[in-house]
């Protein structure tokens, strides 16, 4: 079987000047949803919330549900990332799923995807990130189409373990910190 070959404008028009048809394309209204939801999982696969160390595994899960009218004719792949925002002097990087998803049409649009949280640095006392997810739809043309869906995490502090211990040894040391506090009234 012969496949078809793809062909210049000019060259389709030489042929369709020549051998005119007729062609009708009805009810091609695509009408679509999407879903996200997205956590920090530790080890065992618990939700982290609010502080998650580092010294253990942990991952962030990606879930999406494209669905409605016209689903079938949406062909591509999905551009997963996680974008990381320092809140101090700590770095900012994305971690991003490669290869990118394929968008299997006439499956159910559902989607499920873990990255594992590598190469983060933390400060003494930790350090804290403004996270957000981010699902692109990237049709077969490797342009970005107008699909796409974000989740925000509320801020998380990343830290690591071997802060807080001291040797068994060692007893523990018990400080009193006391702030100054101004008084502020309205007389």
């Amino acid at each position: 079987m012969a496949h078809p070959a793809e062909v210049s404008l000019s060259e389709y028009n030489s042929v369709k000047d020549s051998f005119p048809g007729e062609a009708e394309v009805t009810d091609v209204s695509i009408n679509l949803s999407l879903e996200i939801a997205s956590a920090i999982l530790d080890e065992k696969g618990v939700p982290s919330e609010g502080a998650v160390n580092i010294e253990q595994p942990s991952k962030v899960r990606v879930a999406w549900l494209l669905s409605g009218k016209g689903l079938d004719l949406v062909c591509g792949k999905w551009c997963v990332q996680v974008h990381f925002e320092s809140m101090g002097q700590g770095p900012e990087f994305t971690l991003e799923a490669d290869p990118m998803i394929p968008n299997e049409p006439c499956e159910t649009g559902a989607f499920i995807i873990e990255l594992p949280i590598t190469g983060l640095t933390v400060e003494h006392c930790g350090s804290p990130y403004e996270m957000v997810t981010t699902i692109q739809f990237i049709t077969n043309c490797d342009e970005p189409a107008p699909i796409v869906g974000f989740k925000e995490f509320k801020t998380v502090n990343f830290y690591r373990s071997e802060l807080g211990t001291r040797p068994a040894d060692q007893p523990a040391k018990h400080a009193v910190y006391q702030s100054p506090v101004k008084v502020i009234s309205e007389d």
